[in-house]
């Protein structure tokens, strides 16, 4: 198979990828044209604190903006294939957005974003892909040892997220959904 249909199938079967991708991805976009890959998602993500040492806990304030804020940043084009493949593990994707939100915190004197939400749309050209981040900021303040107080109020919120249901009373449902 000479070269030049060697890299058309190839062409093929990329484009096949990405329409599968699109079909199962609902956000995500894959456009293939001259080896440039193009990039477009809308995203919402919410913090979960984790605990990462043992430690006499700290609490502290946060004081949330009521006013929501969005930042641009502009990056040019470095995507590959095995971005769009797989963009929920991708570096390159992951960077663009965590740069974004890094200058969307520090250009409004803030410590994080709350429910940040995200906008990446690749140019017409393909050249230029502009990421979008939109939140509230927020700073803490007030930091202190935790009191008998707080410590009660992280148990109940660690115990409610790891509760499950438990019911009392076993119940059957029977179900026939044609009668006849």
């Amino acid at each position: 198979m000479d070269t030049k249909k060697l890299m058309i199938a190839a062409a093929a079967l990329l484009l096949a990828a990405g329409q599968l991708l699109a079909q199962n991805k609902k956000e995500h976009v894959v456009v293939l044209e001259n080896e440039k890959y193009g990039y477009d998602e809308a995203t919402a993500s919410s913090i979960n604190p984790v605990a990462s040492a043992h430690t006499m806990p700290v609490v502290a304030d946060l004081t949330v903006s009521s006013t929501r804020i969005t930042h641009k940043e502009t990056f040019g084009n470095a995507l590959t294939a095995k971005d769009l493949l797989d963009p929920d593990h991708s570096a390159e994707i992951r960077y663009l957005k965590s740069y974004t939100l890094t200058r969307a915190v520090k250009l409004n004197n803030a410590d994080l974003l709350l429910v940040p939400v995200y906008e990446i749309r690749t140019s017409a050209d393909m050249n230029t892909i502009t990421v979008e981040v939109t939140g509230y900021p927020a700073t803490y303040t007030n930091f202190r040892k935790a009191s008998a107080n707080d410590l009660q109020l992280i148990k109940q919120s660690f115990d409610a997220s790891a509760s499950t249901p438990n019911p009392t009373k076993k119940q059957t449902t029977i179900i026939n959904p044609v009668e006849q």
